[in-house]
């Protein structure tokens, strides 16, 4: 039963971005180019993300910053504050480049789903490739990639729906994505870049508070309970947010009074 639970996670996680992507390419009939600018967006944020991550892991080491066992939140903080800044410029550096071909909504969450979609697949990925080790160290009873029989027992010796969580976050997470992909858009649009600053801290907010109730204990479906609600705060967002990009009335901040519907 774990087995099958590992491998609907997995497909779960390759498959489920693509038929997103496909469904709003063919909703709104934009294309899997605009899904290659949101993955490649996704890629180069992740460049400089691991980058800062380095530094601010060396800041750590020589003790200019409290450590994480010592000081989770500022630590939880300063790490969803990256991630958000990298992704979210990543977006919008994404927009500039597309010019008139991002400035639809369905362009938006195009690239929204092309970049959650990456990150969602790459992870699938890694875990199909961790999976097909872990069946041949099964199997034969050899030792591989420094895995033995011995600890292999770990991974296959758990709750059968734990594997699930691992799918429940991709849903959620994939959300998130376009919800912060159409903030962005929203700013880029309207040149209102407090949805800019509001799609930053936003994702500050979630993904701090994931890496704090991960070291302060919550367990697996805890946590993905919350991102559960998480994720229909975003669904309501994103249809307030639909409903913005047709009205005519300017919004605080806005240089521009209509969005490209």
């Amino acid at each position: 039963m774990v087995t099958a639970s590992y491998i609907f996670a997995i497909l779960f996680e390759i498959v489920y971005p693509i038929l997103v992507g496909l469904m709003i390419i063919r909703r709104y009939n934009t294309g899997w180019k605009l899904f290659g600018v949101g993955m490649l967006t996704f890629l180069g944020s992740q460049v400089v993300h691991l980058l800062l991550l380095s530094g601010f892991s060396e800041l750590i080491k020589r003790g200019l910053f409290p450590s994480p066992a010592l000081e989770i939140l500022p630590y939880a903080i300063v790490v969803g504050l990256l991630a958000g800044l990298c992704e979210e410029t990543a977006r919008l550096t994404g927009y500039k480049i597309l010019k008139e071909k991002g400035n639809t909504w369905g362009a938006a969450l195009t690239l929204g789903a092309g970049h959650g979609g990456s990150e969602s697949i790459i992870i699938g990925l890694v875990s199909l490739a961790n999976f097909a080790v872990f069946i041949y160290i099964q199997q034969t009873g050899r030792t591989a990639l420094g895995v033995t029989p011995s600890q292999l027992s770990q991974v296959f010796n758990i709750p059968w729906t734990l594997p699930l969580a691992g799918a429940v976050e991709r849903l959620t997470t994939l959300i998130m994505q376009l919800t912060l992909s159409i903030m962005v858009w929203i700013a880029v649009s309207r040149r209102a870049w407090g949805w800019f600053i509001a799609a930053i801290l936003w994702h500050t907010l979630v993904d701090g508070s994931v890496l704090l109730l991960q070291n302060i204990g919550f367990t697996t479906w805890a946590i993905e309970g919350i991102l559960t609600g998480v994720m229909l705060i975003n669904i309501i967002g994103l249809y307030i947010m639909n409903l913005i990009k047709t009205q005519t009335t300017p919004l605080p901040g806005d240089r521009t009074n209509v969005l490209d519907n």
